[in-house]
């Protein structure tokens, strides 16, 4: 979708002053994303990419067994800024307006000010202590099931450690099978799936946990963008892939905002190896993943 194609139609009556692509800063993402200036407002205009949701990308290969997300499917996403914003105090950008242009889904949101959140080791420690504050208010707006936000998967929490495994088994051989590193490392965490707690409870969780998804200005985070990829799930999973982004003193920030943790040492190999599956952060090398700082346990710990 280029310029011409744009939703403009969106906007009635309005003169397009100016374009402008925006970029999160990596190639891989997931929408083209630009702001929309007019005479009367600023806006952002949000399409998935054609190839979003390919199977053969590993994120959305995970995303899609795992939870059944589609993230072609923007249907959820105005009712999820509206409870984010008016229920959890939030502040995801109000959906202005969707549609289709030449089979393409877009939708278009409120501009919020704000630059993406730095690496999370170099953000000021006030920063830290609101994304904490931010998450633990979403992991607190629980769900007695687990699933993709459109319902297209609703499950049992029981069922989730089952649907896991299967997931693992499903992403190791098509995506490492080559790999005897991989295997093995799957071969051991399935041996143990038993192991595994029934999760607590679910509740919103980005499953592409990173600092691009936040926007701040100076000390103060502004607001929460980029959520396609939310679902209902534990929030230890999203805890778990947050943890490497982190070193001592910024996890320290972290916790002061979050409050009391839930015990991650049970699902942490599960959920890491998970997260590597899916390339939440890229891909990288099994051991250096597996076996990264554990920041979030009790007393937080290198080893």
């Amino acid at each position: 979708m280029n310029a011409a194609d744009l939703p403009f139609a969106a906007l009635p009556g309005e003169d397009i002053r100016e374009v402008v692509p925006l970029s999160p800063g990596y190639d891989d993402h997931a929408n083209d994303v630009w702001r929309v200036t007019t005479p009367s407002c600023t806006v952002v205009v949000r399409a998935p990419r054609p190839d979003l949701g390919d199977s053969g990308n590993p994120f959305w290969a995970g995303a899609r067994q795992l939870f059944g997300l589609d993230p072609r499917d923007l249907r959820p996403i105005p009712g999820l800024h509206e409870h984010l914003l008016d229920d959890l105090g939030l502040p995801a950008p109000r959906v202005l307006a969707t549609g289709n242009t030449n089979g393409r889904p877009w939708l278009v949101t409120e501009y919020l000010p704000g630059e993406a959140l730095p690496d999370l080791t170099d953000a000021p420690d006030a920063l830290l202590t609101q994304l904490g504050a931010w998450l633990a208010r979403l992991h607190r707006d629980t769900s007695p099931c687990w699933g993709d936000l459109a319902g297209n998967r609703r499950e049992p929490l029981h069922a989730f450690p089952r649907r896991l495994a299967e997931t693992i088994d499903t992403l190791t051989h098509r995506f490492h099978g080559d790999d005897p590193a991989f295997t093995r490392t799957a071969r051991e965490l399935l041996g143990e799936i038993d192991a595994l707690p029934v999760p607590i409870c679910a509740a919103p969780v980005m499953l592409d946990i990173d600092p691009t998804q936040f926007l701040a200005d100076g000390e103060r985070l502004t607001g929460l963008i980029d959520t396609e990829a939310i679902v209902l799930g534990p929030p230890e999973l999203e805890l778990v892939a947050l943890e490497p982004l982190l070193d001592e003193a910024s996890a320290a920030a972290f916790r002061a905002g979050y409050g009391p943790l839930p015990d991650l040492d049970a699902v942490r190999p599960f959920y890491r190896y998970l997260s590597l599956l899916m390339e939440v952060q890229g891909d990288l090398p099994l051991a250096e993943w597996m076996h990264g700082p554990r920041w979030l346990s009790d007393g937080g710990t290198d080893r």
